[in-house]
């Protein structure tokens, strides 16, 4: 509000049909009221990125003709957002002066209301989702040499509640492994957690040349995988044969006379990391002929076999005869001799 100063001195009188004129005068006043401005908060979201949400920008009123003032606006400290949820968009100053929220503040010549906008981080869409890599990770050692069958491999794998809210975060496996812990319950916002899950290699790891592993982690909305590979050694389909006598000559030097039956034990053995099938053992010696259907890595069959000397094999123990041999049919065809030999006295 302005006085206009007006007194009567401001005023003469030039009317010749006048005399002695005496203004009396009343001053006024002007009053420019304020002008009533809402200031809005502007909205801002994305998918979740894990980096905080901000959004300084704002709307306002339209101001009079001829008023070209910009205002500075400041949102309070707590308006971001880094989860997913949403949080209220609150501005804290206008040009310095401190609001509140849907109170009139005057704030130089203009009452100010102010609006909240809206903060908003998603968990994504199924056109564009959350990266992955955010929410789930799988990691494990791999050794350069390569594992080897019936090795154990243990992954480290971690999950993180993206969410504001606490949540229930369960794991899931594919066959085979095992995990240490699958299911965390009342997972605090941003929180992660950590547990660890075990796999042994299989035949079909080494054929493979290696073995993948993939996790899934469920919490809220959202279902997200991590994955880990690890090398296998390379393929190794061998067996190994042994022979030994298992009978005693008669005589006291440990020679065997002559019609005297020589016993031996047989014994094949697969000693690689492959299972071998269609095995054929042959003792070229005794003549004798067996089949074995399959042999898995580790696993060995024996046979017994005897044989009567003739009369210059009387005098050793056959340790010098012919070896037997093995033929498997299991990745391609394969004939075993290496290893083998035989126990006895001569």
């Amino acid at each position: 509000t302005y006085d206009m100063g007006i007194v009567a001195a401001d005023f003469e009188n030039i009317d010749k049909n006048f005399s002695n004129v005496e203004f009396k005068v009343v001053d006024g006043q002007l009053v420019i009221n304020p002008k009533k401005v809402t200031i809005t908060a502007k909205d801002a979201e994305k998918i979740y990125d894990s980096k905080a949400l901000t959004q300084s920008e704002f709307t306002a009123t339209v101001l009079e003709d001829g008023d070209n003032h910009t205002f500075t606006v400041v949102m309070t400290a707590d308006s971001t957002i880094t989860l997913v949820g949403t949080k209220a968009n609150v501005i804290a100053t206008v040009d310095g002066v401190a609001v509140t929220t849907g109170t009139e503040a005057a704030v130089g010549n203009y009452l100010v209301t102010t609006v909240n906008g809206t903060l908003t981080v998603t968990d994504g869409t199924p056109d564009n989702p959350v990266d992955p890599v955010l929410v789930v990770t799988k990691k494990v050692d791999g050794k350069t040499s390569g594992y080897a069958l019936g090795e154990e491999v243990t992954f480290a794998i971690t999950a993180t509640n993206i969410y504001e809210k606490a949540q229930t975060i369960t794991l899931s496996e594919i066959e085979g492994v095992t995990l240490a812990k699958a299911t965390f319950e009342n997972v605090e916002g941003g929180k992660t957690i950590e547990t660890t899950a075990t796999y042994t290699i299989t035949e079909a790891d080494i054929l493979a040349g290696e073995f993948t592993n993939t996790v899934t982690a469920k919490m809220g909305k959202i279902e997200k995988t991590a994955d880990a590979t690890v090398k296998t050694v390379e393929p190794n389909g061998h067996l190994t044969i042994t022979k030994e006598t298992t009978s005693t000559a008669a005589a006291e030097d440990g020679k065997y006379a002559l019609g005297e039956t020589i016993t031996y034990k047989i014994t094949v053995k697969n000693d690689g990391n492959l299972t071998i099938t269609d095995i054929t053992v042959t003792d070229e010696l005794t003549g004798d002929k067996w089949a074995i259907e399959s042999l898995a890595p580790g696993e060995s069959e024996a046979f017994e076999a005897g044989h009567q000397p003739r009369s210059r094999q009387a005098r050793r123990a056959c340790g010098s005869g012919r070896r037997p041999r093995a033929h498997g049919g299991e990745e391609g065809s394969h004939h075993y001799r290496e290893g083998d030999h035989f126990h006895g006295e001569g």
